[in-house]
């Protein structure tokens, strides 16, 4: 009997997990039929920095890329946050995807929405060799939306767009 009810804990457990898995890849899938739709440069950094947010329901999303002062290279919209050199390294630790739970927000990520965040991934956007290093922040108030353990491959591939999507908005190739 308590075999049983294992097995059908376990099944439950499996039925679930696949459910959820379900929802993110259709709500990945929305975000980047919306980051293709964009008519502009300008409209692609909005729907990154915006969009996002709602399309992955995330509490605040964040492009964040490296630069020498207030200005990027190729880049000068507004909502693009603006972090120093070697910052992103440090952050990351030789990491493409770094997941946190239960953290504190990061003010340069976030600024003043970094008071909500209690989960985050940060993901690293390799944009070309002559563009400097950025990721996309996702922070979330759940402290456990966001865990080490999680799975990567669906972030990973809305990244892997993002990186093409700026290259042929940039005119940059691979």
């Amino acid at each position: 009997k308590a075999d049983k009810t294992e097995a059908i804990e376990t099944a439950r457990e499996v039925v679930e997990t696949a459910r959820h898995n379900m929802n993110n890849q259709t709500r990945i899938h929305r975000a980047i039929l919306r980051l293709l739709e964009c008519e502009s440069f300008e409209e692609f950094i909005e729907s990154i920095t915006a969009d996002l947010t709602t399309f992955l329901d995330v509490d605040i999303t964040a492009l964040v890329v490296e630069a020498e002062g207030d200005k990027i290279p190729h880049i000068t919209l507004p909502g693009i946050r603006i972090v120093p050199e070697d910052t992103i390294d440090k952050w990351m630790r030789g990491k493409t995807i770094l997941q946190q739970a239960d953290i504190c927000g990061i003010d340069t990520i976030y600024g003043a929405g970094a008071t909500l965040v209690r989960s985050q991934v940060l993901v690293r956007v390799d944009i070309s060799q002559r563009t400097p290093p950025a990721v996309l922040a996702f922070g979330s108030r759940d402290p456990h939306a966001f865990h080490p353990n999680q799975g990567t491959e669906q972030i990973t591939f809305l990244a892997n767009v993002v990186e093409r999507l700026f290259r042929s908005w940039l005119m940059l190739g691979n």
